[in-house]
């Protein structure tokens, strides 16, 4: 490959940047919003209850205080949690298939309007440390109606879905995902150094700051992927006869149907429609089943993130807090950088290369993480775990590609944005099920047993993708059959003339 040819390459993928950005700059915001919350509703909780700077800064010389305040702030994140799960999930239900008629700009911009105004209750909330917490959440709330990462997720992935090609798709989504953990690395990384060396008010205006430069990126550098011709041709006469006797022009009557769209019930109805519609070769199967494929990755996913500082604070490892935001960095940067190049690099040298095998690669070596992290017993054994779950991202965004590539374009913000309510939920039922898991299994491996469960658990995976693999051999194969007909019917035709 010559120099002018890796110019040329370099040049169209970097014209090739659409929404990467955008999923950076959110999930830094988010990272650095969540992390900073939660030490935010901490402070705030014990300067409230015991209005002692002494005390709130150095809790670990004070057990019977630091145990009040942890109790506190566990009941606090989970009010924060709810009211920001229930909004989230119903407002991605409406936004989704509305996104499809309208347009992905304006589903990608209000995640981040809702963030700017919830940053805003923050920095209000930080200036005024003895402000009542219920503050925090109505800008929670504000949030969630936004339809929060749900909503910017669907709507980045769904745009991806519009103007790629089938053949490159995989590809852009891994690319994409990677954002996530490098937004999530920076994020973890800038979070603490902001809040001991300016407070709490500069990282939320940080926080603020990342979504204002979300708004501008779309709004200037984003094109439309829906055209505004869809949207009428979508609602035939049932929403445009309402204005059919007002004298307005098109740009304003087009407007005021899209509002109007936005607060139809049918919208629910029609993502869940999209999931369970017939389709030609078994591809409705094999949609449900990438759907349960991501709705276990996700399970498992969350459930590491409950469990994994529980299991590594306690004997034989005692980490410290330090060492553990080392490892998240260390993992979130390797999980990153393995997106970033691997895909890409098989792109780049024309290497042919199956999803579903992509899928079983990745699923296989998590497993392998899981099962070493269960059996680790010293620092550097859960330091290898990494190397092995670099990987762990490819199979999710690998199997948003597949189901990307089933579905019509017109569908892509109703399939998406089912698939971030279901997994705004599962994250909520992994809390449940592996924070029960983890105490009661305790003795079992000195708590590793609940990562041996994660390991079984991604067998359901594999063994659904194994079956994918297979309907889309047998489907190849018919197609060539079909092709290889038809070839020779048209050669007798010939013939015969």
């Amino acid at each position: 490959m010559d120099m002018n040819s890796c110019r040329r390459r370099t040049i169209g993928a970097l014209r090739s940047i659409t929404v990467e950005p955008v999923m950076f700059l959110y999930m830094l915001g988010s990272f650095l919003q969540y992390s900073s919350l939660q030490q935010l509703i901490y402070y705030k909780v014990c300067m409230i209850q015991y209005n002692d700077t002494v005390v709130c800064k150095n809790l670990s010389f004070y057990k019977t205080e630091e145990s009040f305040v942890q109790k506190q702030t566990s009941h606090w994140l989970i009010y924060i949690n709810i009211a920001l799960a229930i909004p989230t999930v119903v407002s991605s239900m409406f936004l989704g298939r509305w996104s499809d008629k309208v347009g992905r700009k304006m589903t990608m911009i209000a995640p981040a309007v809702g963030s700017i105004i919830n940053g805003l209750v923050l920095v209000f909330s930080s200036l005024f440390i003895y402000a009542p917490l219920a503050w925090l959440l109505l800008g929670t709330i504000c949030l969630g109606l936004s339809g929060a990462y749900a909503t910017l997720t669907f709507s980045v992935f769904s745009y991806l879905g519009d103007v790629t090609k089938k053949e490159s798709r995989t590809l852009r989504y891994s690319l994409l995902e990677a954002m996530t953990f490098l937004g999530s690395f920076l994020g973890l990384l800038t979070c603490g150094i902001v809040i001991d060396q300016l407070g709490f008010p500069a990282v939320f205006i940080y926080y603020i700051i990342c979504n204002i430069c979300v708004i501008m990126y779309i709004v200037f550098f984003i094109r439309e992927s829906v055209k505004a011709k869809e949207l009428n041709k979508s609602e035939g006469t049932s929403t445009s006869q309402i204005f059919e006797n007002q004298n307005l022009d098109d740009e304003e009557q087009s407007t005021k149907i899209a509002c109007l769209e936005l607060f139809k019930l049918n919208n629910v109805k029609e993502s869940l429609i999209v999931v369970g519609k017939k389709r030609p070769f078994e591809q409705r199967g094999q949609l449900v089943m990438l759907i349960i494929c991501l709705f276990v990755f996700q399970l498992v996913g969350s459930g590491e993130n409950d469990t994994f500082i529980l299991y590594v604070k306690k004997d034989p490892l005692a980490w410290s807090a330090t060492l553990i935001s080392y490892y998240s960095a260390t993992k979130n940067l390797l999980v990153s950088l393995v997106l970033l190049t691997c895909l890409p690099l098989l792109h780049w040298f024309n290497i042919s290369y199956k999803d579903t095998i992509l899928i079983i690669i990745g699923v296989v070596m998590r497993m392998g993480a899981y099962t070493l992290l269960a059996f680790s017993r010293t620092t550097w054994m859960v330091f290898l775990v990494p190397l092995l779950a670099s990987t762990s991202a490819i199979p999710a965004a690998t199997s948003r590609s597949m189901m990307s590539k089933i579905v019509g374009q017109n569908e892509q913000g109703s399939l998406f944005s089912f698939m971030a309510s279901l997994e705004t939920l599962t994250v909520s039922l992994a809390s449940v099920i592996f924070n029960a898991l983890y105490p009661a299994t305790l003795q079992i491996l000195e708590g590793g047993f609940v990562f041996v469960t994660m390991a079984i658990l991604l067998v359901i995976p594999v063994i659904l993708i194994c079956w994918i693999h297979e309907l889309n051999t047998m489907e190849a194969s018919y197609t060539k059959l079909i092709e290889g007909a038809n070839l020779v019917d048209e050669e007798i035709l010939e013939n015969d003339l």
